[in-house]
């Protein structure tokens, strides 16, 4: 029945899979979805909601927060995308996925509902995801709600939750420009569309443009702002592989060491706006339970080290030119000169110049291949991309539209070095 509930639930429209041009405003409106959650008892109502949103570093501080407060004795439900392998690897609750046989069940009470809709009210695959989360969330009686936004913030289907107890902003750069918008005003104006009246927001390190917008807006909502920026200190002890460690100075007292499982300088940003969090929910929390967790922390798809045929291989879901920086930073970090050999595939929005700039080294090697999506960017358009930046006697490259021979293309180029693929998260999940 799992695969018969799969089959139905990848029926249903995505614009995860729809070309850039193929956006309306019509598919984000939250009335909509709102009216289907209604029809199903509204399982956005009463779920103490810690909702998250930004343009990178998000799933980190999501799963930073939820780790920390399971360690903390809390029954918590963590909703994070994209999903890798399958939907029910998106929800969480006590560290562990959500059942299958509960999604089956779930698929079996929804779909007459979706059958009986009109088109004009049909909802998205991410839509009914949503609504899993939120019932599953009900159902175990979580203490918290962690809620990573999907896309945006202000027309985001999590932005339906009725209850969020606090909002955190993680670094917003121009990104999904097709839909939020062409300047750096109006994305961040929809990723702070989360910000309700009076509820207390924690706004990871930005840029003094989007710091200042945000200041305003909470501002104007009576929304207590935490800058991060402003409140804490960090100083770096150690990078290595097996973990990154910092000296932390809250507003409230002094931890002399805290490492983690998650590597790169971002990742301890990351750690540092969960901590936030935490001083905002728990102030008086015991530290002891929450530096054992996230010593040992992994992420799929964020910096996630592995040896594969006896081979260093990096997975990381970079797919912005400041991600693909932060990686880059990282890579050097833990690597020093030592050329990187890259598969890299792209979606057909991104910003090929702009990441290939913050990411790539004279001594690199690339292979490019590309995805089994709609929206994919064919490799050889990518290569036309990358050669405006990066002449053919200065880099080397390879292509092939099939991913399993990107892998032995890249152990070729590499020889003992190590190998990195990135460039989309679709691709880490394929890998």
């Amino acid at each position: 029945m799992e695969e018969t509930a799969l089959s139905a639930f990848h029926r249903l429209p995505s614009y995860d899979r729809l070309k850039t041009l193929e956006f309306h405003e019509d598919h984000f409106d939250l009335a909509r979805f709102q009216r289907f959650l209604d029809r199903v008892g509204n399982p956005e109502k009463g779920v103490p909601v810690i909702h998250i949103t930004g343009s990178k570093g998000k799933g980190s501080v999501s799963a930073l927060v939820g780790s920390a407060l399971m360690a903390l004795g809390k029954n918590i439900g963590v909703f994070m995308s994209p999903y890798l392998q399958h939907p029910t690897d998106s929800i969480f609750v006590k560290g562990r996925p959500m059942n299958k046989a509960i999604f089956d069940k779930m698929m079996r009470r929804y779909y007459p509902l979706l059958e009986a809709l009109t088109p004009q009210d049909q909802i998205t695959s991410f839509e009914l995801l949503t609504t899993m989360a939120l019932q599953h969330f009900h159902d175990e009686d979580v203490d918290f709600a962690v809620m990573e936004t999907g896309l945006g913030g202000l027309r985001d289907a999590t932005n339906v939750v009725e209850n969020p107890v606090i909002s955190v902003i993680c670094p917003i750069e121009k990104e999904h420009t097709a839909i939020l918008g062409h300047s750096l005003t109006s994305i961040a104006f929809e990723k702070l569309g989360i910000v309700r009246e009076n509820t207390p927001v924690v706004l990871a390190p930005q840029s003094d443009f989007v710091t200042d917008f945000s200041r305003t807006l909470c501002l104007q909502k009576k929304a207590p702002c935490i800058p991060v920026s402003n409140k804490y200190r960090i100083s770096i002890l150690d990078r290595r592989l097996d973990g990154y460690s910092f000296q932390l100075s809250s507003p409230t007292r002094e931890i002399p060491r805290v490492t983690l499982g998650l590597l790169g300088d971002h990742q301890i940003e990351n750690a540092v706006t969960a901590w936030a969090v935490l001083d905002q929910l728990l102030p008086e929390f015991d530290p002891a339970p929450v530096l054992d967790v996230w010593s040992t922390l992994a992420l799929p798809g964020r910096f996630e080290f592995c040896l594969k045929e006896n081979r260093e291989f990096i997975l990381d879901g970079a797919h912005t030119p400041e991600s693909a920086k932060a990686l880059r930073k990282t890579l050097d970090q833990l690597y020093g000169g030592e050329p990187i050999t890259f598969i890299l595939a792209f979606l057909e929005d991104k910003d090929v110049e702009g990441i290939i700039k913050n990411l790539v080294r004279w001594g690199d090697a690339i292979v490019l291949t590309q995805l089994d999506h709609p929206r994919l960017m064919p490799a050889r358009v990518a290569e036309a991309r990358i050669r405006t930046i990066w002449p053919n006697d200065r880099l080397s490259t390879s292509i092939t539209n099939n991913v399993s021979i990107a892998w032995q293309k890249a152990t070729k180029l590499a020889g003992k070095g190590p190998i990195c693929a990135t460039g989309s998260f679709k691709l880490v999940g394929v890998l």
